[in-house]
């Protein structure tokens, strides 16, 4: 007979299970790795159970590209958007093909779950499902655990620094992400002030690409962009201080202003992996909003895709 705490971690275990369908066994051979082009959860499902054993499969989108070098990078939406919407922001999968990485987009339902009430809310971790997706990606895309990057806009953007405080904590199998990138975002502080303190022994070099003029993440400060902007760059800071970064910010006005153009960029220089980079972008008038993903397909002369890719591996 089972007893009461056997069934209440039979419960915890369901919410948390992944099931993942049957594929080859990763092996060092490039044979065994798939091939070139998109695949989703039809290849290797990803289903949830709820605490009280609901389903719930989640969707995604896995783009190999011709020629894999190893790396991954996590491309996330932002909320009550899909894969498909960010990939047209953010253009990943062509960047993918061009610099050689592979690229996973998944889906929210609607929104990412990124705090432990949203989780209980939903009875099911965005966390688990992400670290499940991380693990398809090295079994089934041959990735290298050392090359796992994430990168998201707005809600998005906030999922990533979970996701790198969630690896620094020692929470997804091993894997610590090697680098982030949020657009329209920022960390949020926990009950003590700080990002993730774990980032001291384990620092995830972040890249923050935000506009002073964003209206919708200025909802953080009730409408006040200069408040807004001050968080932002607070939060930045707060990051780069878990990560080790004793010395000063080194901020650069670049004196230009347009649609997408960068206007200050902010640097958190580390003596080690961890570095922090903040670039503020302007839109060139108080009356077009900021709460975009800069780049060739917004018209923005800031290309945030280009930029983290360059922040991962310069």
């Amino acid at each position: 007979m089972l007893t009461r705490a056997v069934l209440a971690t039979l419960a915890v275990l369901a919410a948390l299970a992944v099931l993942v369908g049957a594929a080859p066994v990763r092996s060092s051979s490039a044979s065994s790795c798939a091939p070139p082009g998109d695949h989703t959860e039809a290849a290797w499902p990803v289903v949830q159970h709820k605490p009280d054993g609901t389903p719930v499969a989640r969707t995604y989108r896995a783009h190999v590209p011709p020629d894999p070098g190893g790396a991954l990078v996590l491309d996330l939406h932002g909320a009550l958007s899909d894969k498909d919407e960010q990939d047209a922001r953010s253009g990943m999968r062509a960047k993918a093909d061009a610099e050689g990485f592979v690229v996973i987009q998944p889906d929210s339902a609607p929104h990412w779950t990124t705090s432990p009430a949203d989780e209980t809310a939903r009875g099911v971790s965005d966390i688990e499902f992400l670290r499940a997706l991380i693990d398809i990606a090295v079994r089934r895309l041959c990735v290298d655990p050392d090359a796992v990057h994430a990168v998201g806009f707005s809600s998005g953007g906030l999922m990533a620094t979970q996701l790198a405080c969630a690896g620094a904590q020692g929470r997804l199998g091993g894997v610590r992400l090697a680098g982030i990138g949020l657009v329209a975002a920022a960390p949020l502080p926990d009950a003590t002030g700080r990002a993730c303190p774990a980032l001291r022994a384990h620092p995830v070099p972040m890249r923050l690409v935000f506009s002073h003029n964003d209206h919708v993440l200025a909802h953080c400060c009730g409408g006040d962009l200069a408040a807004m902007t001050a968080g932002v760059r607070i939060m930045a800071g707060v990051w780069a201080d878990d990560n080790g970064c004793a010395g000063k910010q080194v901020a650069t006005a670049t004196g230009h202003t347009g649609w997408g153009v960068l206007a200050v960029q902010v640097h958190y220089h580390c003596s080690h992996p961890g570095e922090v980079v903040i670039d503020q972008l302007d839109t060139g008038s108080p009356g077009r909003d900021g709460h975009f993903w800069p780049g060739p397909p917004s018209g923005a002369a800031f290309d945030a895709t280009r930029a983290f890719w360059s922040f991962f591996t310069g």
